[in-house]
Order: structure tokens, then C-alpha cells, then sequence
């Protein structure tokens, strides 16, 4: 599992980044999954609802997940860049892992890197910031964009720097573009030094993810475990915070505070592409009935809060 709490770096990077109900192991856990082809909430599996308050969305149907999975094309790509990276440092430039202009550079912007994918959002800006350049050398930077097979498709941007300093590039302001941020450094006779290439991605337009509980049914002191699904390919936003409603009737009613107080710590989280959120809720106080929960995120894509539900039932 991999959930960022976000800093000052990973707010950069995000930029606000089974085929039937089946069961699976997370841990030693079993967990009921979405099924994109049946949910068990009614409505319109591919849209749940936008609500003014996404942790209480009154009698509004809310569905258990959105989108469908997405294949890794990441992992391949991002895989294949950062190998290709050490390929030529290792084979062409005869650097040994701890030698190279780049290996002893403080980098900071986007670096150093504390997520897996680096998200940018569509027409915003990569950049790095290089403290010092060795005498006589020179920086190459270039932009290109890559197919999903990974092959080159153009050069979209290509820069020189002779002085320390920082170089940006621009992305294109379009959906799902998979780049690589590209620089080499050159001595007085021309000659490559070193090499840093960087994958990015600009963010998809889908929304795609899905909620998840252990299981079905619940005694009066049993823990419900969460899993927020991150289907990918965008990171998804969001913090502790949950809704609980009480089935009554044909209304979802939250419970009293004498019976459920939720207390959430004020913080912003961020789940990588295709990894889980995993939360633990204590039901202790809660009567019998049927429930849902409800946890909100969002996307860099998506308009607002995106709420999905889960129903339950605590038995007698």
C-alpha cells in the first residue's frame, strides 16, 4: 500500500495525481469487491453522484465504485525509462553507481522523487533547479513523447544551459500524454558525461476507482475495514474523513452522535495509481441495522468530490 501524506513536493507532483462480485485476500482479510458489471448499490455504476457534501449525501444513490480497472501502463512505461536510464549510465558512460554529475546533485523541484509515477497536470510545467554546473559543461535538456509501447513519437522541446540555475519545460496541455524529462551533461569537447531521464504523465480524463469492506456482515464489537482501490492511471485525493448513514425506512439517516462520533485527523492523503487505501472503523457502539459507509476523494480530473458507498448490516 502506498499513500502519500501530501508535502510540499508531493502537491507538486499530484497537481491534484474482478468481472463479477468476487472475493479476494488483502492481508489475511477477505474483501468484498466492486464489480464494474454489477454494483451492489442501484443506479448508475459509472457515475456516482456529486453531492454538496460528499461524506453525507442524504437519500442520493451512491455507487461502489467509478470507471473500470486500467491496464499498467505505467508500471511498463515508467519501468522501462528508469531501466533505460541506468542502461546508459552503466554500458555507454562506464559510471559506476555512485559516481556521475547527476548521482552527487542535490536536484530539487520534482526531486527527488517520493512517488512511483510523476503526475503533471495538463499544461503545467516540469522543472528542475541544479546548484551548481562542473566548469566548461553544459546541460541538455529535452522534452519528447512516448507511445504506449513506449516507442518515441517527437521531440516536443529541446533546450541548452551552460550556467546553474533553474530549467523548466512546459507539457502539453492535453489528456493521458506519457513524457520523459531528459537531461544530459556535456563537457568542453562535446563529450556526454551523464544522463538523467525522468518519466511524467499529464493526467488521464477518467476517474476510476472503487470501495471496498472485509466483509458483509458485522457483530456490535467488530472493526469494518476500508479499501479505497486506486484503478489508476491518476492519483487520487482525499483525507481520513468518512460518512456512516443508518438505513431507516427509505432514507439513510447518520446515527446519533451518542452512537457514532467519527473523529478524523486534518490531514491530505494521496493513494498512488493501482494501490489500496486501507482504514479501520470501530462499530462498537452502533445498533443493528443496515448501514453504508461513504469515503470521498477526488482527482486532478474529476469535478469535485467523488463519493462511493459500501452497505453493510450489524447483527443482533
Amino acid at each position: 500500500m502506498k499513500v502519500k501524506v501530501f508535502t510540499m513536493v508531493s502537491v507538486v507532483l499530484a497537481l491534484f495525481i474482478g468481472a463479477v462480485l468476487s472475493e479476494s485476500i488483502i492481508g489475511d482479510e477477505q474483501v468484498l469487491q466492486a464489480n464494474p458489471s454489477s454494483s451492489s448499490n442501484p443506479g448508475n455504476p459509472g457515475k456516482p453522484e456529486h453531492t454538496d457534501n460528499p461524506i453525507d449525501p442524504g437519500n442520493a444513490e451512491v455507487t461502489s465504485f467509478i470507471g473500470e480497472y486500467q491496464e499498467p501502463i505505467l508500471k511498463d512505461f515508467f519501468t522501462f525509462i528508469r531501466s533505460k536510464t541506468r542502461w546508459v549510465r552503466d554500458g555507454e558512460l562506464q559510471l559506476k553507481p555512485n559516481e556521475g554529475y547527476f548521482n552527487k546533485q542535490d536536484i530539487e523541484g520534482f526531486g527527488p522523487v517520493t512517488d512511483n509515477y510523476n503526475e503533471v497536470e495538463p499544461g503545467g510545467t516540469v522543472y528542475y533547479y541544479l546548484p551548481e554546473l562542473p566548469q566548461n559543461h553544459k546541460i541538455k535538456l529535452e522534452l519528447s513523447e512516448h507511445s504506449h509501447k513506449r516507442e518515441v513519437i517527437s521531440v516536443l522541446e529541446e533546450k541548452w544551459f551552460d550556467e546553474a540555475g533553474r530549467i523548466e519545460v512546459n507539457v502539453p496541455n492535453e489528456y493521458g500524454k506519457l513524457l520523459v524529462f531528459k537531461m544530459e551533461l556535456y563537457d568542453e569537447k562535446q563529450q556526454k558525461k551523464d544522463i538523467l531521464m525522468i518519466p511524467y504523465y499529464t493526467s488521464f480524463k477518467s476517474v476510476n476507482a472503487s470501495l471496498a469492506i472485509n466483509k458483509s456482515e458485522y457483530k456490535q464489537d467488530e472493526t469494518l475495514s476500508l479499501y479505497l482501490e486506486n484503478w489508476g492511471p491518476n492519483h487520487i485525493s482525499h483525507g481520513e474523513g468518512y460518512g456512516l448513514q443508518r438505513q431507516e425506512g427509505n432514507q439513510w439517516v447518520p446515527p446519533s452522535e451518542e452512537e457514532f462520533k467519527a473523529i478524523f485527523n486534518a490531514i491530505a492523503l494521496q493513494t498512488s495509481p493501482y494501490e489500496t487505501y486501507v482504514q479501520h472503523i470501530n462499530l462498537e457502539k452502533l445498533r443493528p441495522g443496515t448501514y453504508r459507509i461513504i469515503k470521498p476523494f477526488s482527482t486532478v480530473t474529476s469535478e469535485g468530490m467523488i463519493s462511493l458507498s459500501r452497505t453493510f448490516t450489524i447483527l443482533p
